[in-house]
């Protein structure tokens, strides 16, 4: 019986430990991929970011958006916050972005929130952007 106890256990702890293990490595490819997207938009760079970052669905309407903010000049970002679902595959980002728009010099300043999934499927894995980027205005 204690054998048996020892056994289970030892099983319980390995699955438990390979449930945080897996938790932790969604969670670090998320701060990664979140923080290429940001660095793509803050250096100008947003329809790259809308290719390699967006969900598919939404491509062709975050590149209109990038388009329409060609001009956009973005001075600093911060993450606010960053909520994840008990799943770890779904996540929240509240980015504060500061930017001007050319000619311009007033600092403007915008709350962006991100939905990203972690998506497995036939185009891939890993996490994507499931909402627009931000209207400049």
């Amino acid at each position: 019986m204690r054998k048996w106890l020892k056994c289970s256990c030892a099983a319980a702890a390995c699955l438990v430990l390979s449930a945080c293990t897996a938790l932790l490595d969604l969670e670090g490819k998320l701060n990664k991929t979140s923080r290429e997207y940001n660095e793509m938009v803050r250096w100008q760079e947003l329809e790259s970011a809308c290719q390699s970052h967006v969900d598919k669905e939404l491509r062709e309407e975050c590149l209109k958006r990038a388009d329409a903010a060609r001009d956009v000049k973005v001075a600093d970002y911060r993450v606010v916050r960053v909520e994840r679902s008990p799943s770890g595959k779904e996540a929240t980002i509240l980015v504060q972005i500061e930017y001007y728009i050319p000619p311009s010099a007033t600092l403007k300043t915008l709350d962006d929130l991100q939905k990203w999934r972690y998506k497995n499927g036939e185009s891939g894995e890993g996490w994507r952007l499931v909402s627009l980027p931000p209207l400049f205005q």
